[in-house]
């Protein structure tokens, strides 16, 4: 019940820790109810809540379980990570101040929150709205994004904020909304520093153009990046109105891989991929000890399983992450052809303490 609570807290849209989220639900419980039984009757009250219908969904459930206690859950529910691009930047870095702020502690906190709050230009706007913003942005910087990826996001939104503004105001604001980012986050622009660095050495060192390593489950990943080439094709909208006239034409651009690489975006690919490798060894470890009479399906960062059985999935993730940071320490990775080493590999491990800080906050098991 207590994680049907949180799904109801989180597809409506409740923000906190997990106690904060669960006692919010709670208090709503008539309201649930009432919407499970008769969804369509009630659909103008819960329409525009996060996740309208994975919500209704669980409603439904919360009335069958009223029911019957027994009753034997079906729903599928997800089971996400916080931030875990930057988290795995703060173990890489061993950035103790970072990790608690990405929820590496027992301390709940929202990043997004905390570094929209701080920002004077959207400080008149509602807490969730400038939220929205900061993520908007953050997320795409994680995977190696900037001002122009944020401003895709911002183009997209209905908020009224947004919308008000011309297409290179918003791109503009972007651009600031993204100065504060990487000014709030001065670890994850320094380890995309050294990291980018990293390539560099290996272009020096050897006539490769990429970055091979070897993910902590095994996997040998290759980061490799092509030149293109613009191809642009006119397609006609419709048929001549009158002989040798043509009617308005679309422009299709392609643009076509060559066998040239290009070892600038290489340099820009290899610091989110690196973390992206180790996210998906977590993943990978996670799927290998999934008993046979559970389920578990993955999607990039998140996890999705049966309700009653995300307790022992959390459990896993838990262990595996940390087994990741005790035992294959990504610290001591190695570009192939790189005779230094990623910038960490001649330093110590990561700091005792902050491994026994994560270990205790999560609740590890031997």
């Amino acid at each position: 019940m207590k994680y049907l609570w949180i799904h109801l807290a989180n597809t409506w849209g409740i923000r906190g820790d997990a106690d904060t989220r669960e006692t919010a639900a709670r208090m709503r419980k008539n309201e649930f109810l009432r919407w499970g039984k008769r969804p369509a009757n009630y659909y103008d009250q819960w329409r525009d809540v996060d996740s309208p219908f994975q919500f209704i969904r669980a409603c439904m459930e919360l009335v069958e379980l009223e029911k019957n206690p027994n009753y034997k859950s079906s729903l599928i529910v997800e089971v996400d990570q916080s931030t875990s691009c930057i988290q795995h930047v703060a173990m890489i870095q061993g950035d103790r101040n970072l990790a608690r702020r990405v929820n590496l502690s027992d301390q709940y906190n929202d990043i997004y929150q905390e570094i929209a709050n701080d920002i004077d230009e959207i400080a008149e706007l509602e807490a969730n709205n400038r939220r929205k913003i900061i993520k908007m942005a953050l997320v795409p910087w994680t995977y190696g994004g900037n001002a122009w990826s944020a401003c895709q996001n911002y183009h997209k939104s209905e908020m009224p904020f947004l919308n008000e503004m011309t297409s290179s105001e918003r791109l503009r604001f972007a651009h600031r909304m993204i100065h504060e980012i990487e000014d709030s986050l001065r670890s994850v622009v320094g380890y995309t520093n050294e990291m980018t660095g990293e390539t560099d050495l290996r272009f020096q060192n050897t006539n490769q153009r990429n970055a091979i390593w070897a993910s902590p489950s095994g996997f040998e990943v290759h980061c490799y990046k092509q030149q293109t080439r613009e191809s642009r094709v006119y397609v006609w909208a419709s048929a001549a109105e009158e002989e040798g006239e043509r009617d308005k034409h679309h422009r299709l651009l392609a643009w076509e891989p060559t066998d040239t690489p290009d070892p600038d975006r290489v340099r820009s690919a290899f610091p989110p991929n690196f973390v992206h490798s180790i996210d998906a060894a977590v993943m990978h470890f996670i799927m290998a000890y999934t008993p046979d009479d559970q389920s578990c399906v993955g999607i990039h960062d998140a996890l999705g399983t049966h309700i009653r059985h995300v307790e022992e999935a959390k459990e896993r993730f838990k262990n595996s992450f940390h087994r990741i940071y005790s035992i294959l320490n990504p610290r001591q990775m190695v570009i192939e052809g790189v005779p230094q080493g990623i910038a960490f590999a001649d330093e110590e491990q990561l700091p005792p303490e902050l491994l026994r800080e994560v270990y205790l906050a999560t609740h590890m098991t031997d």
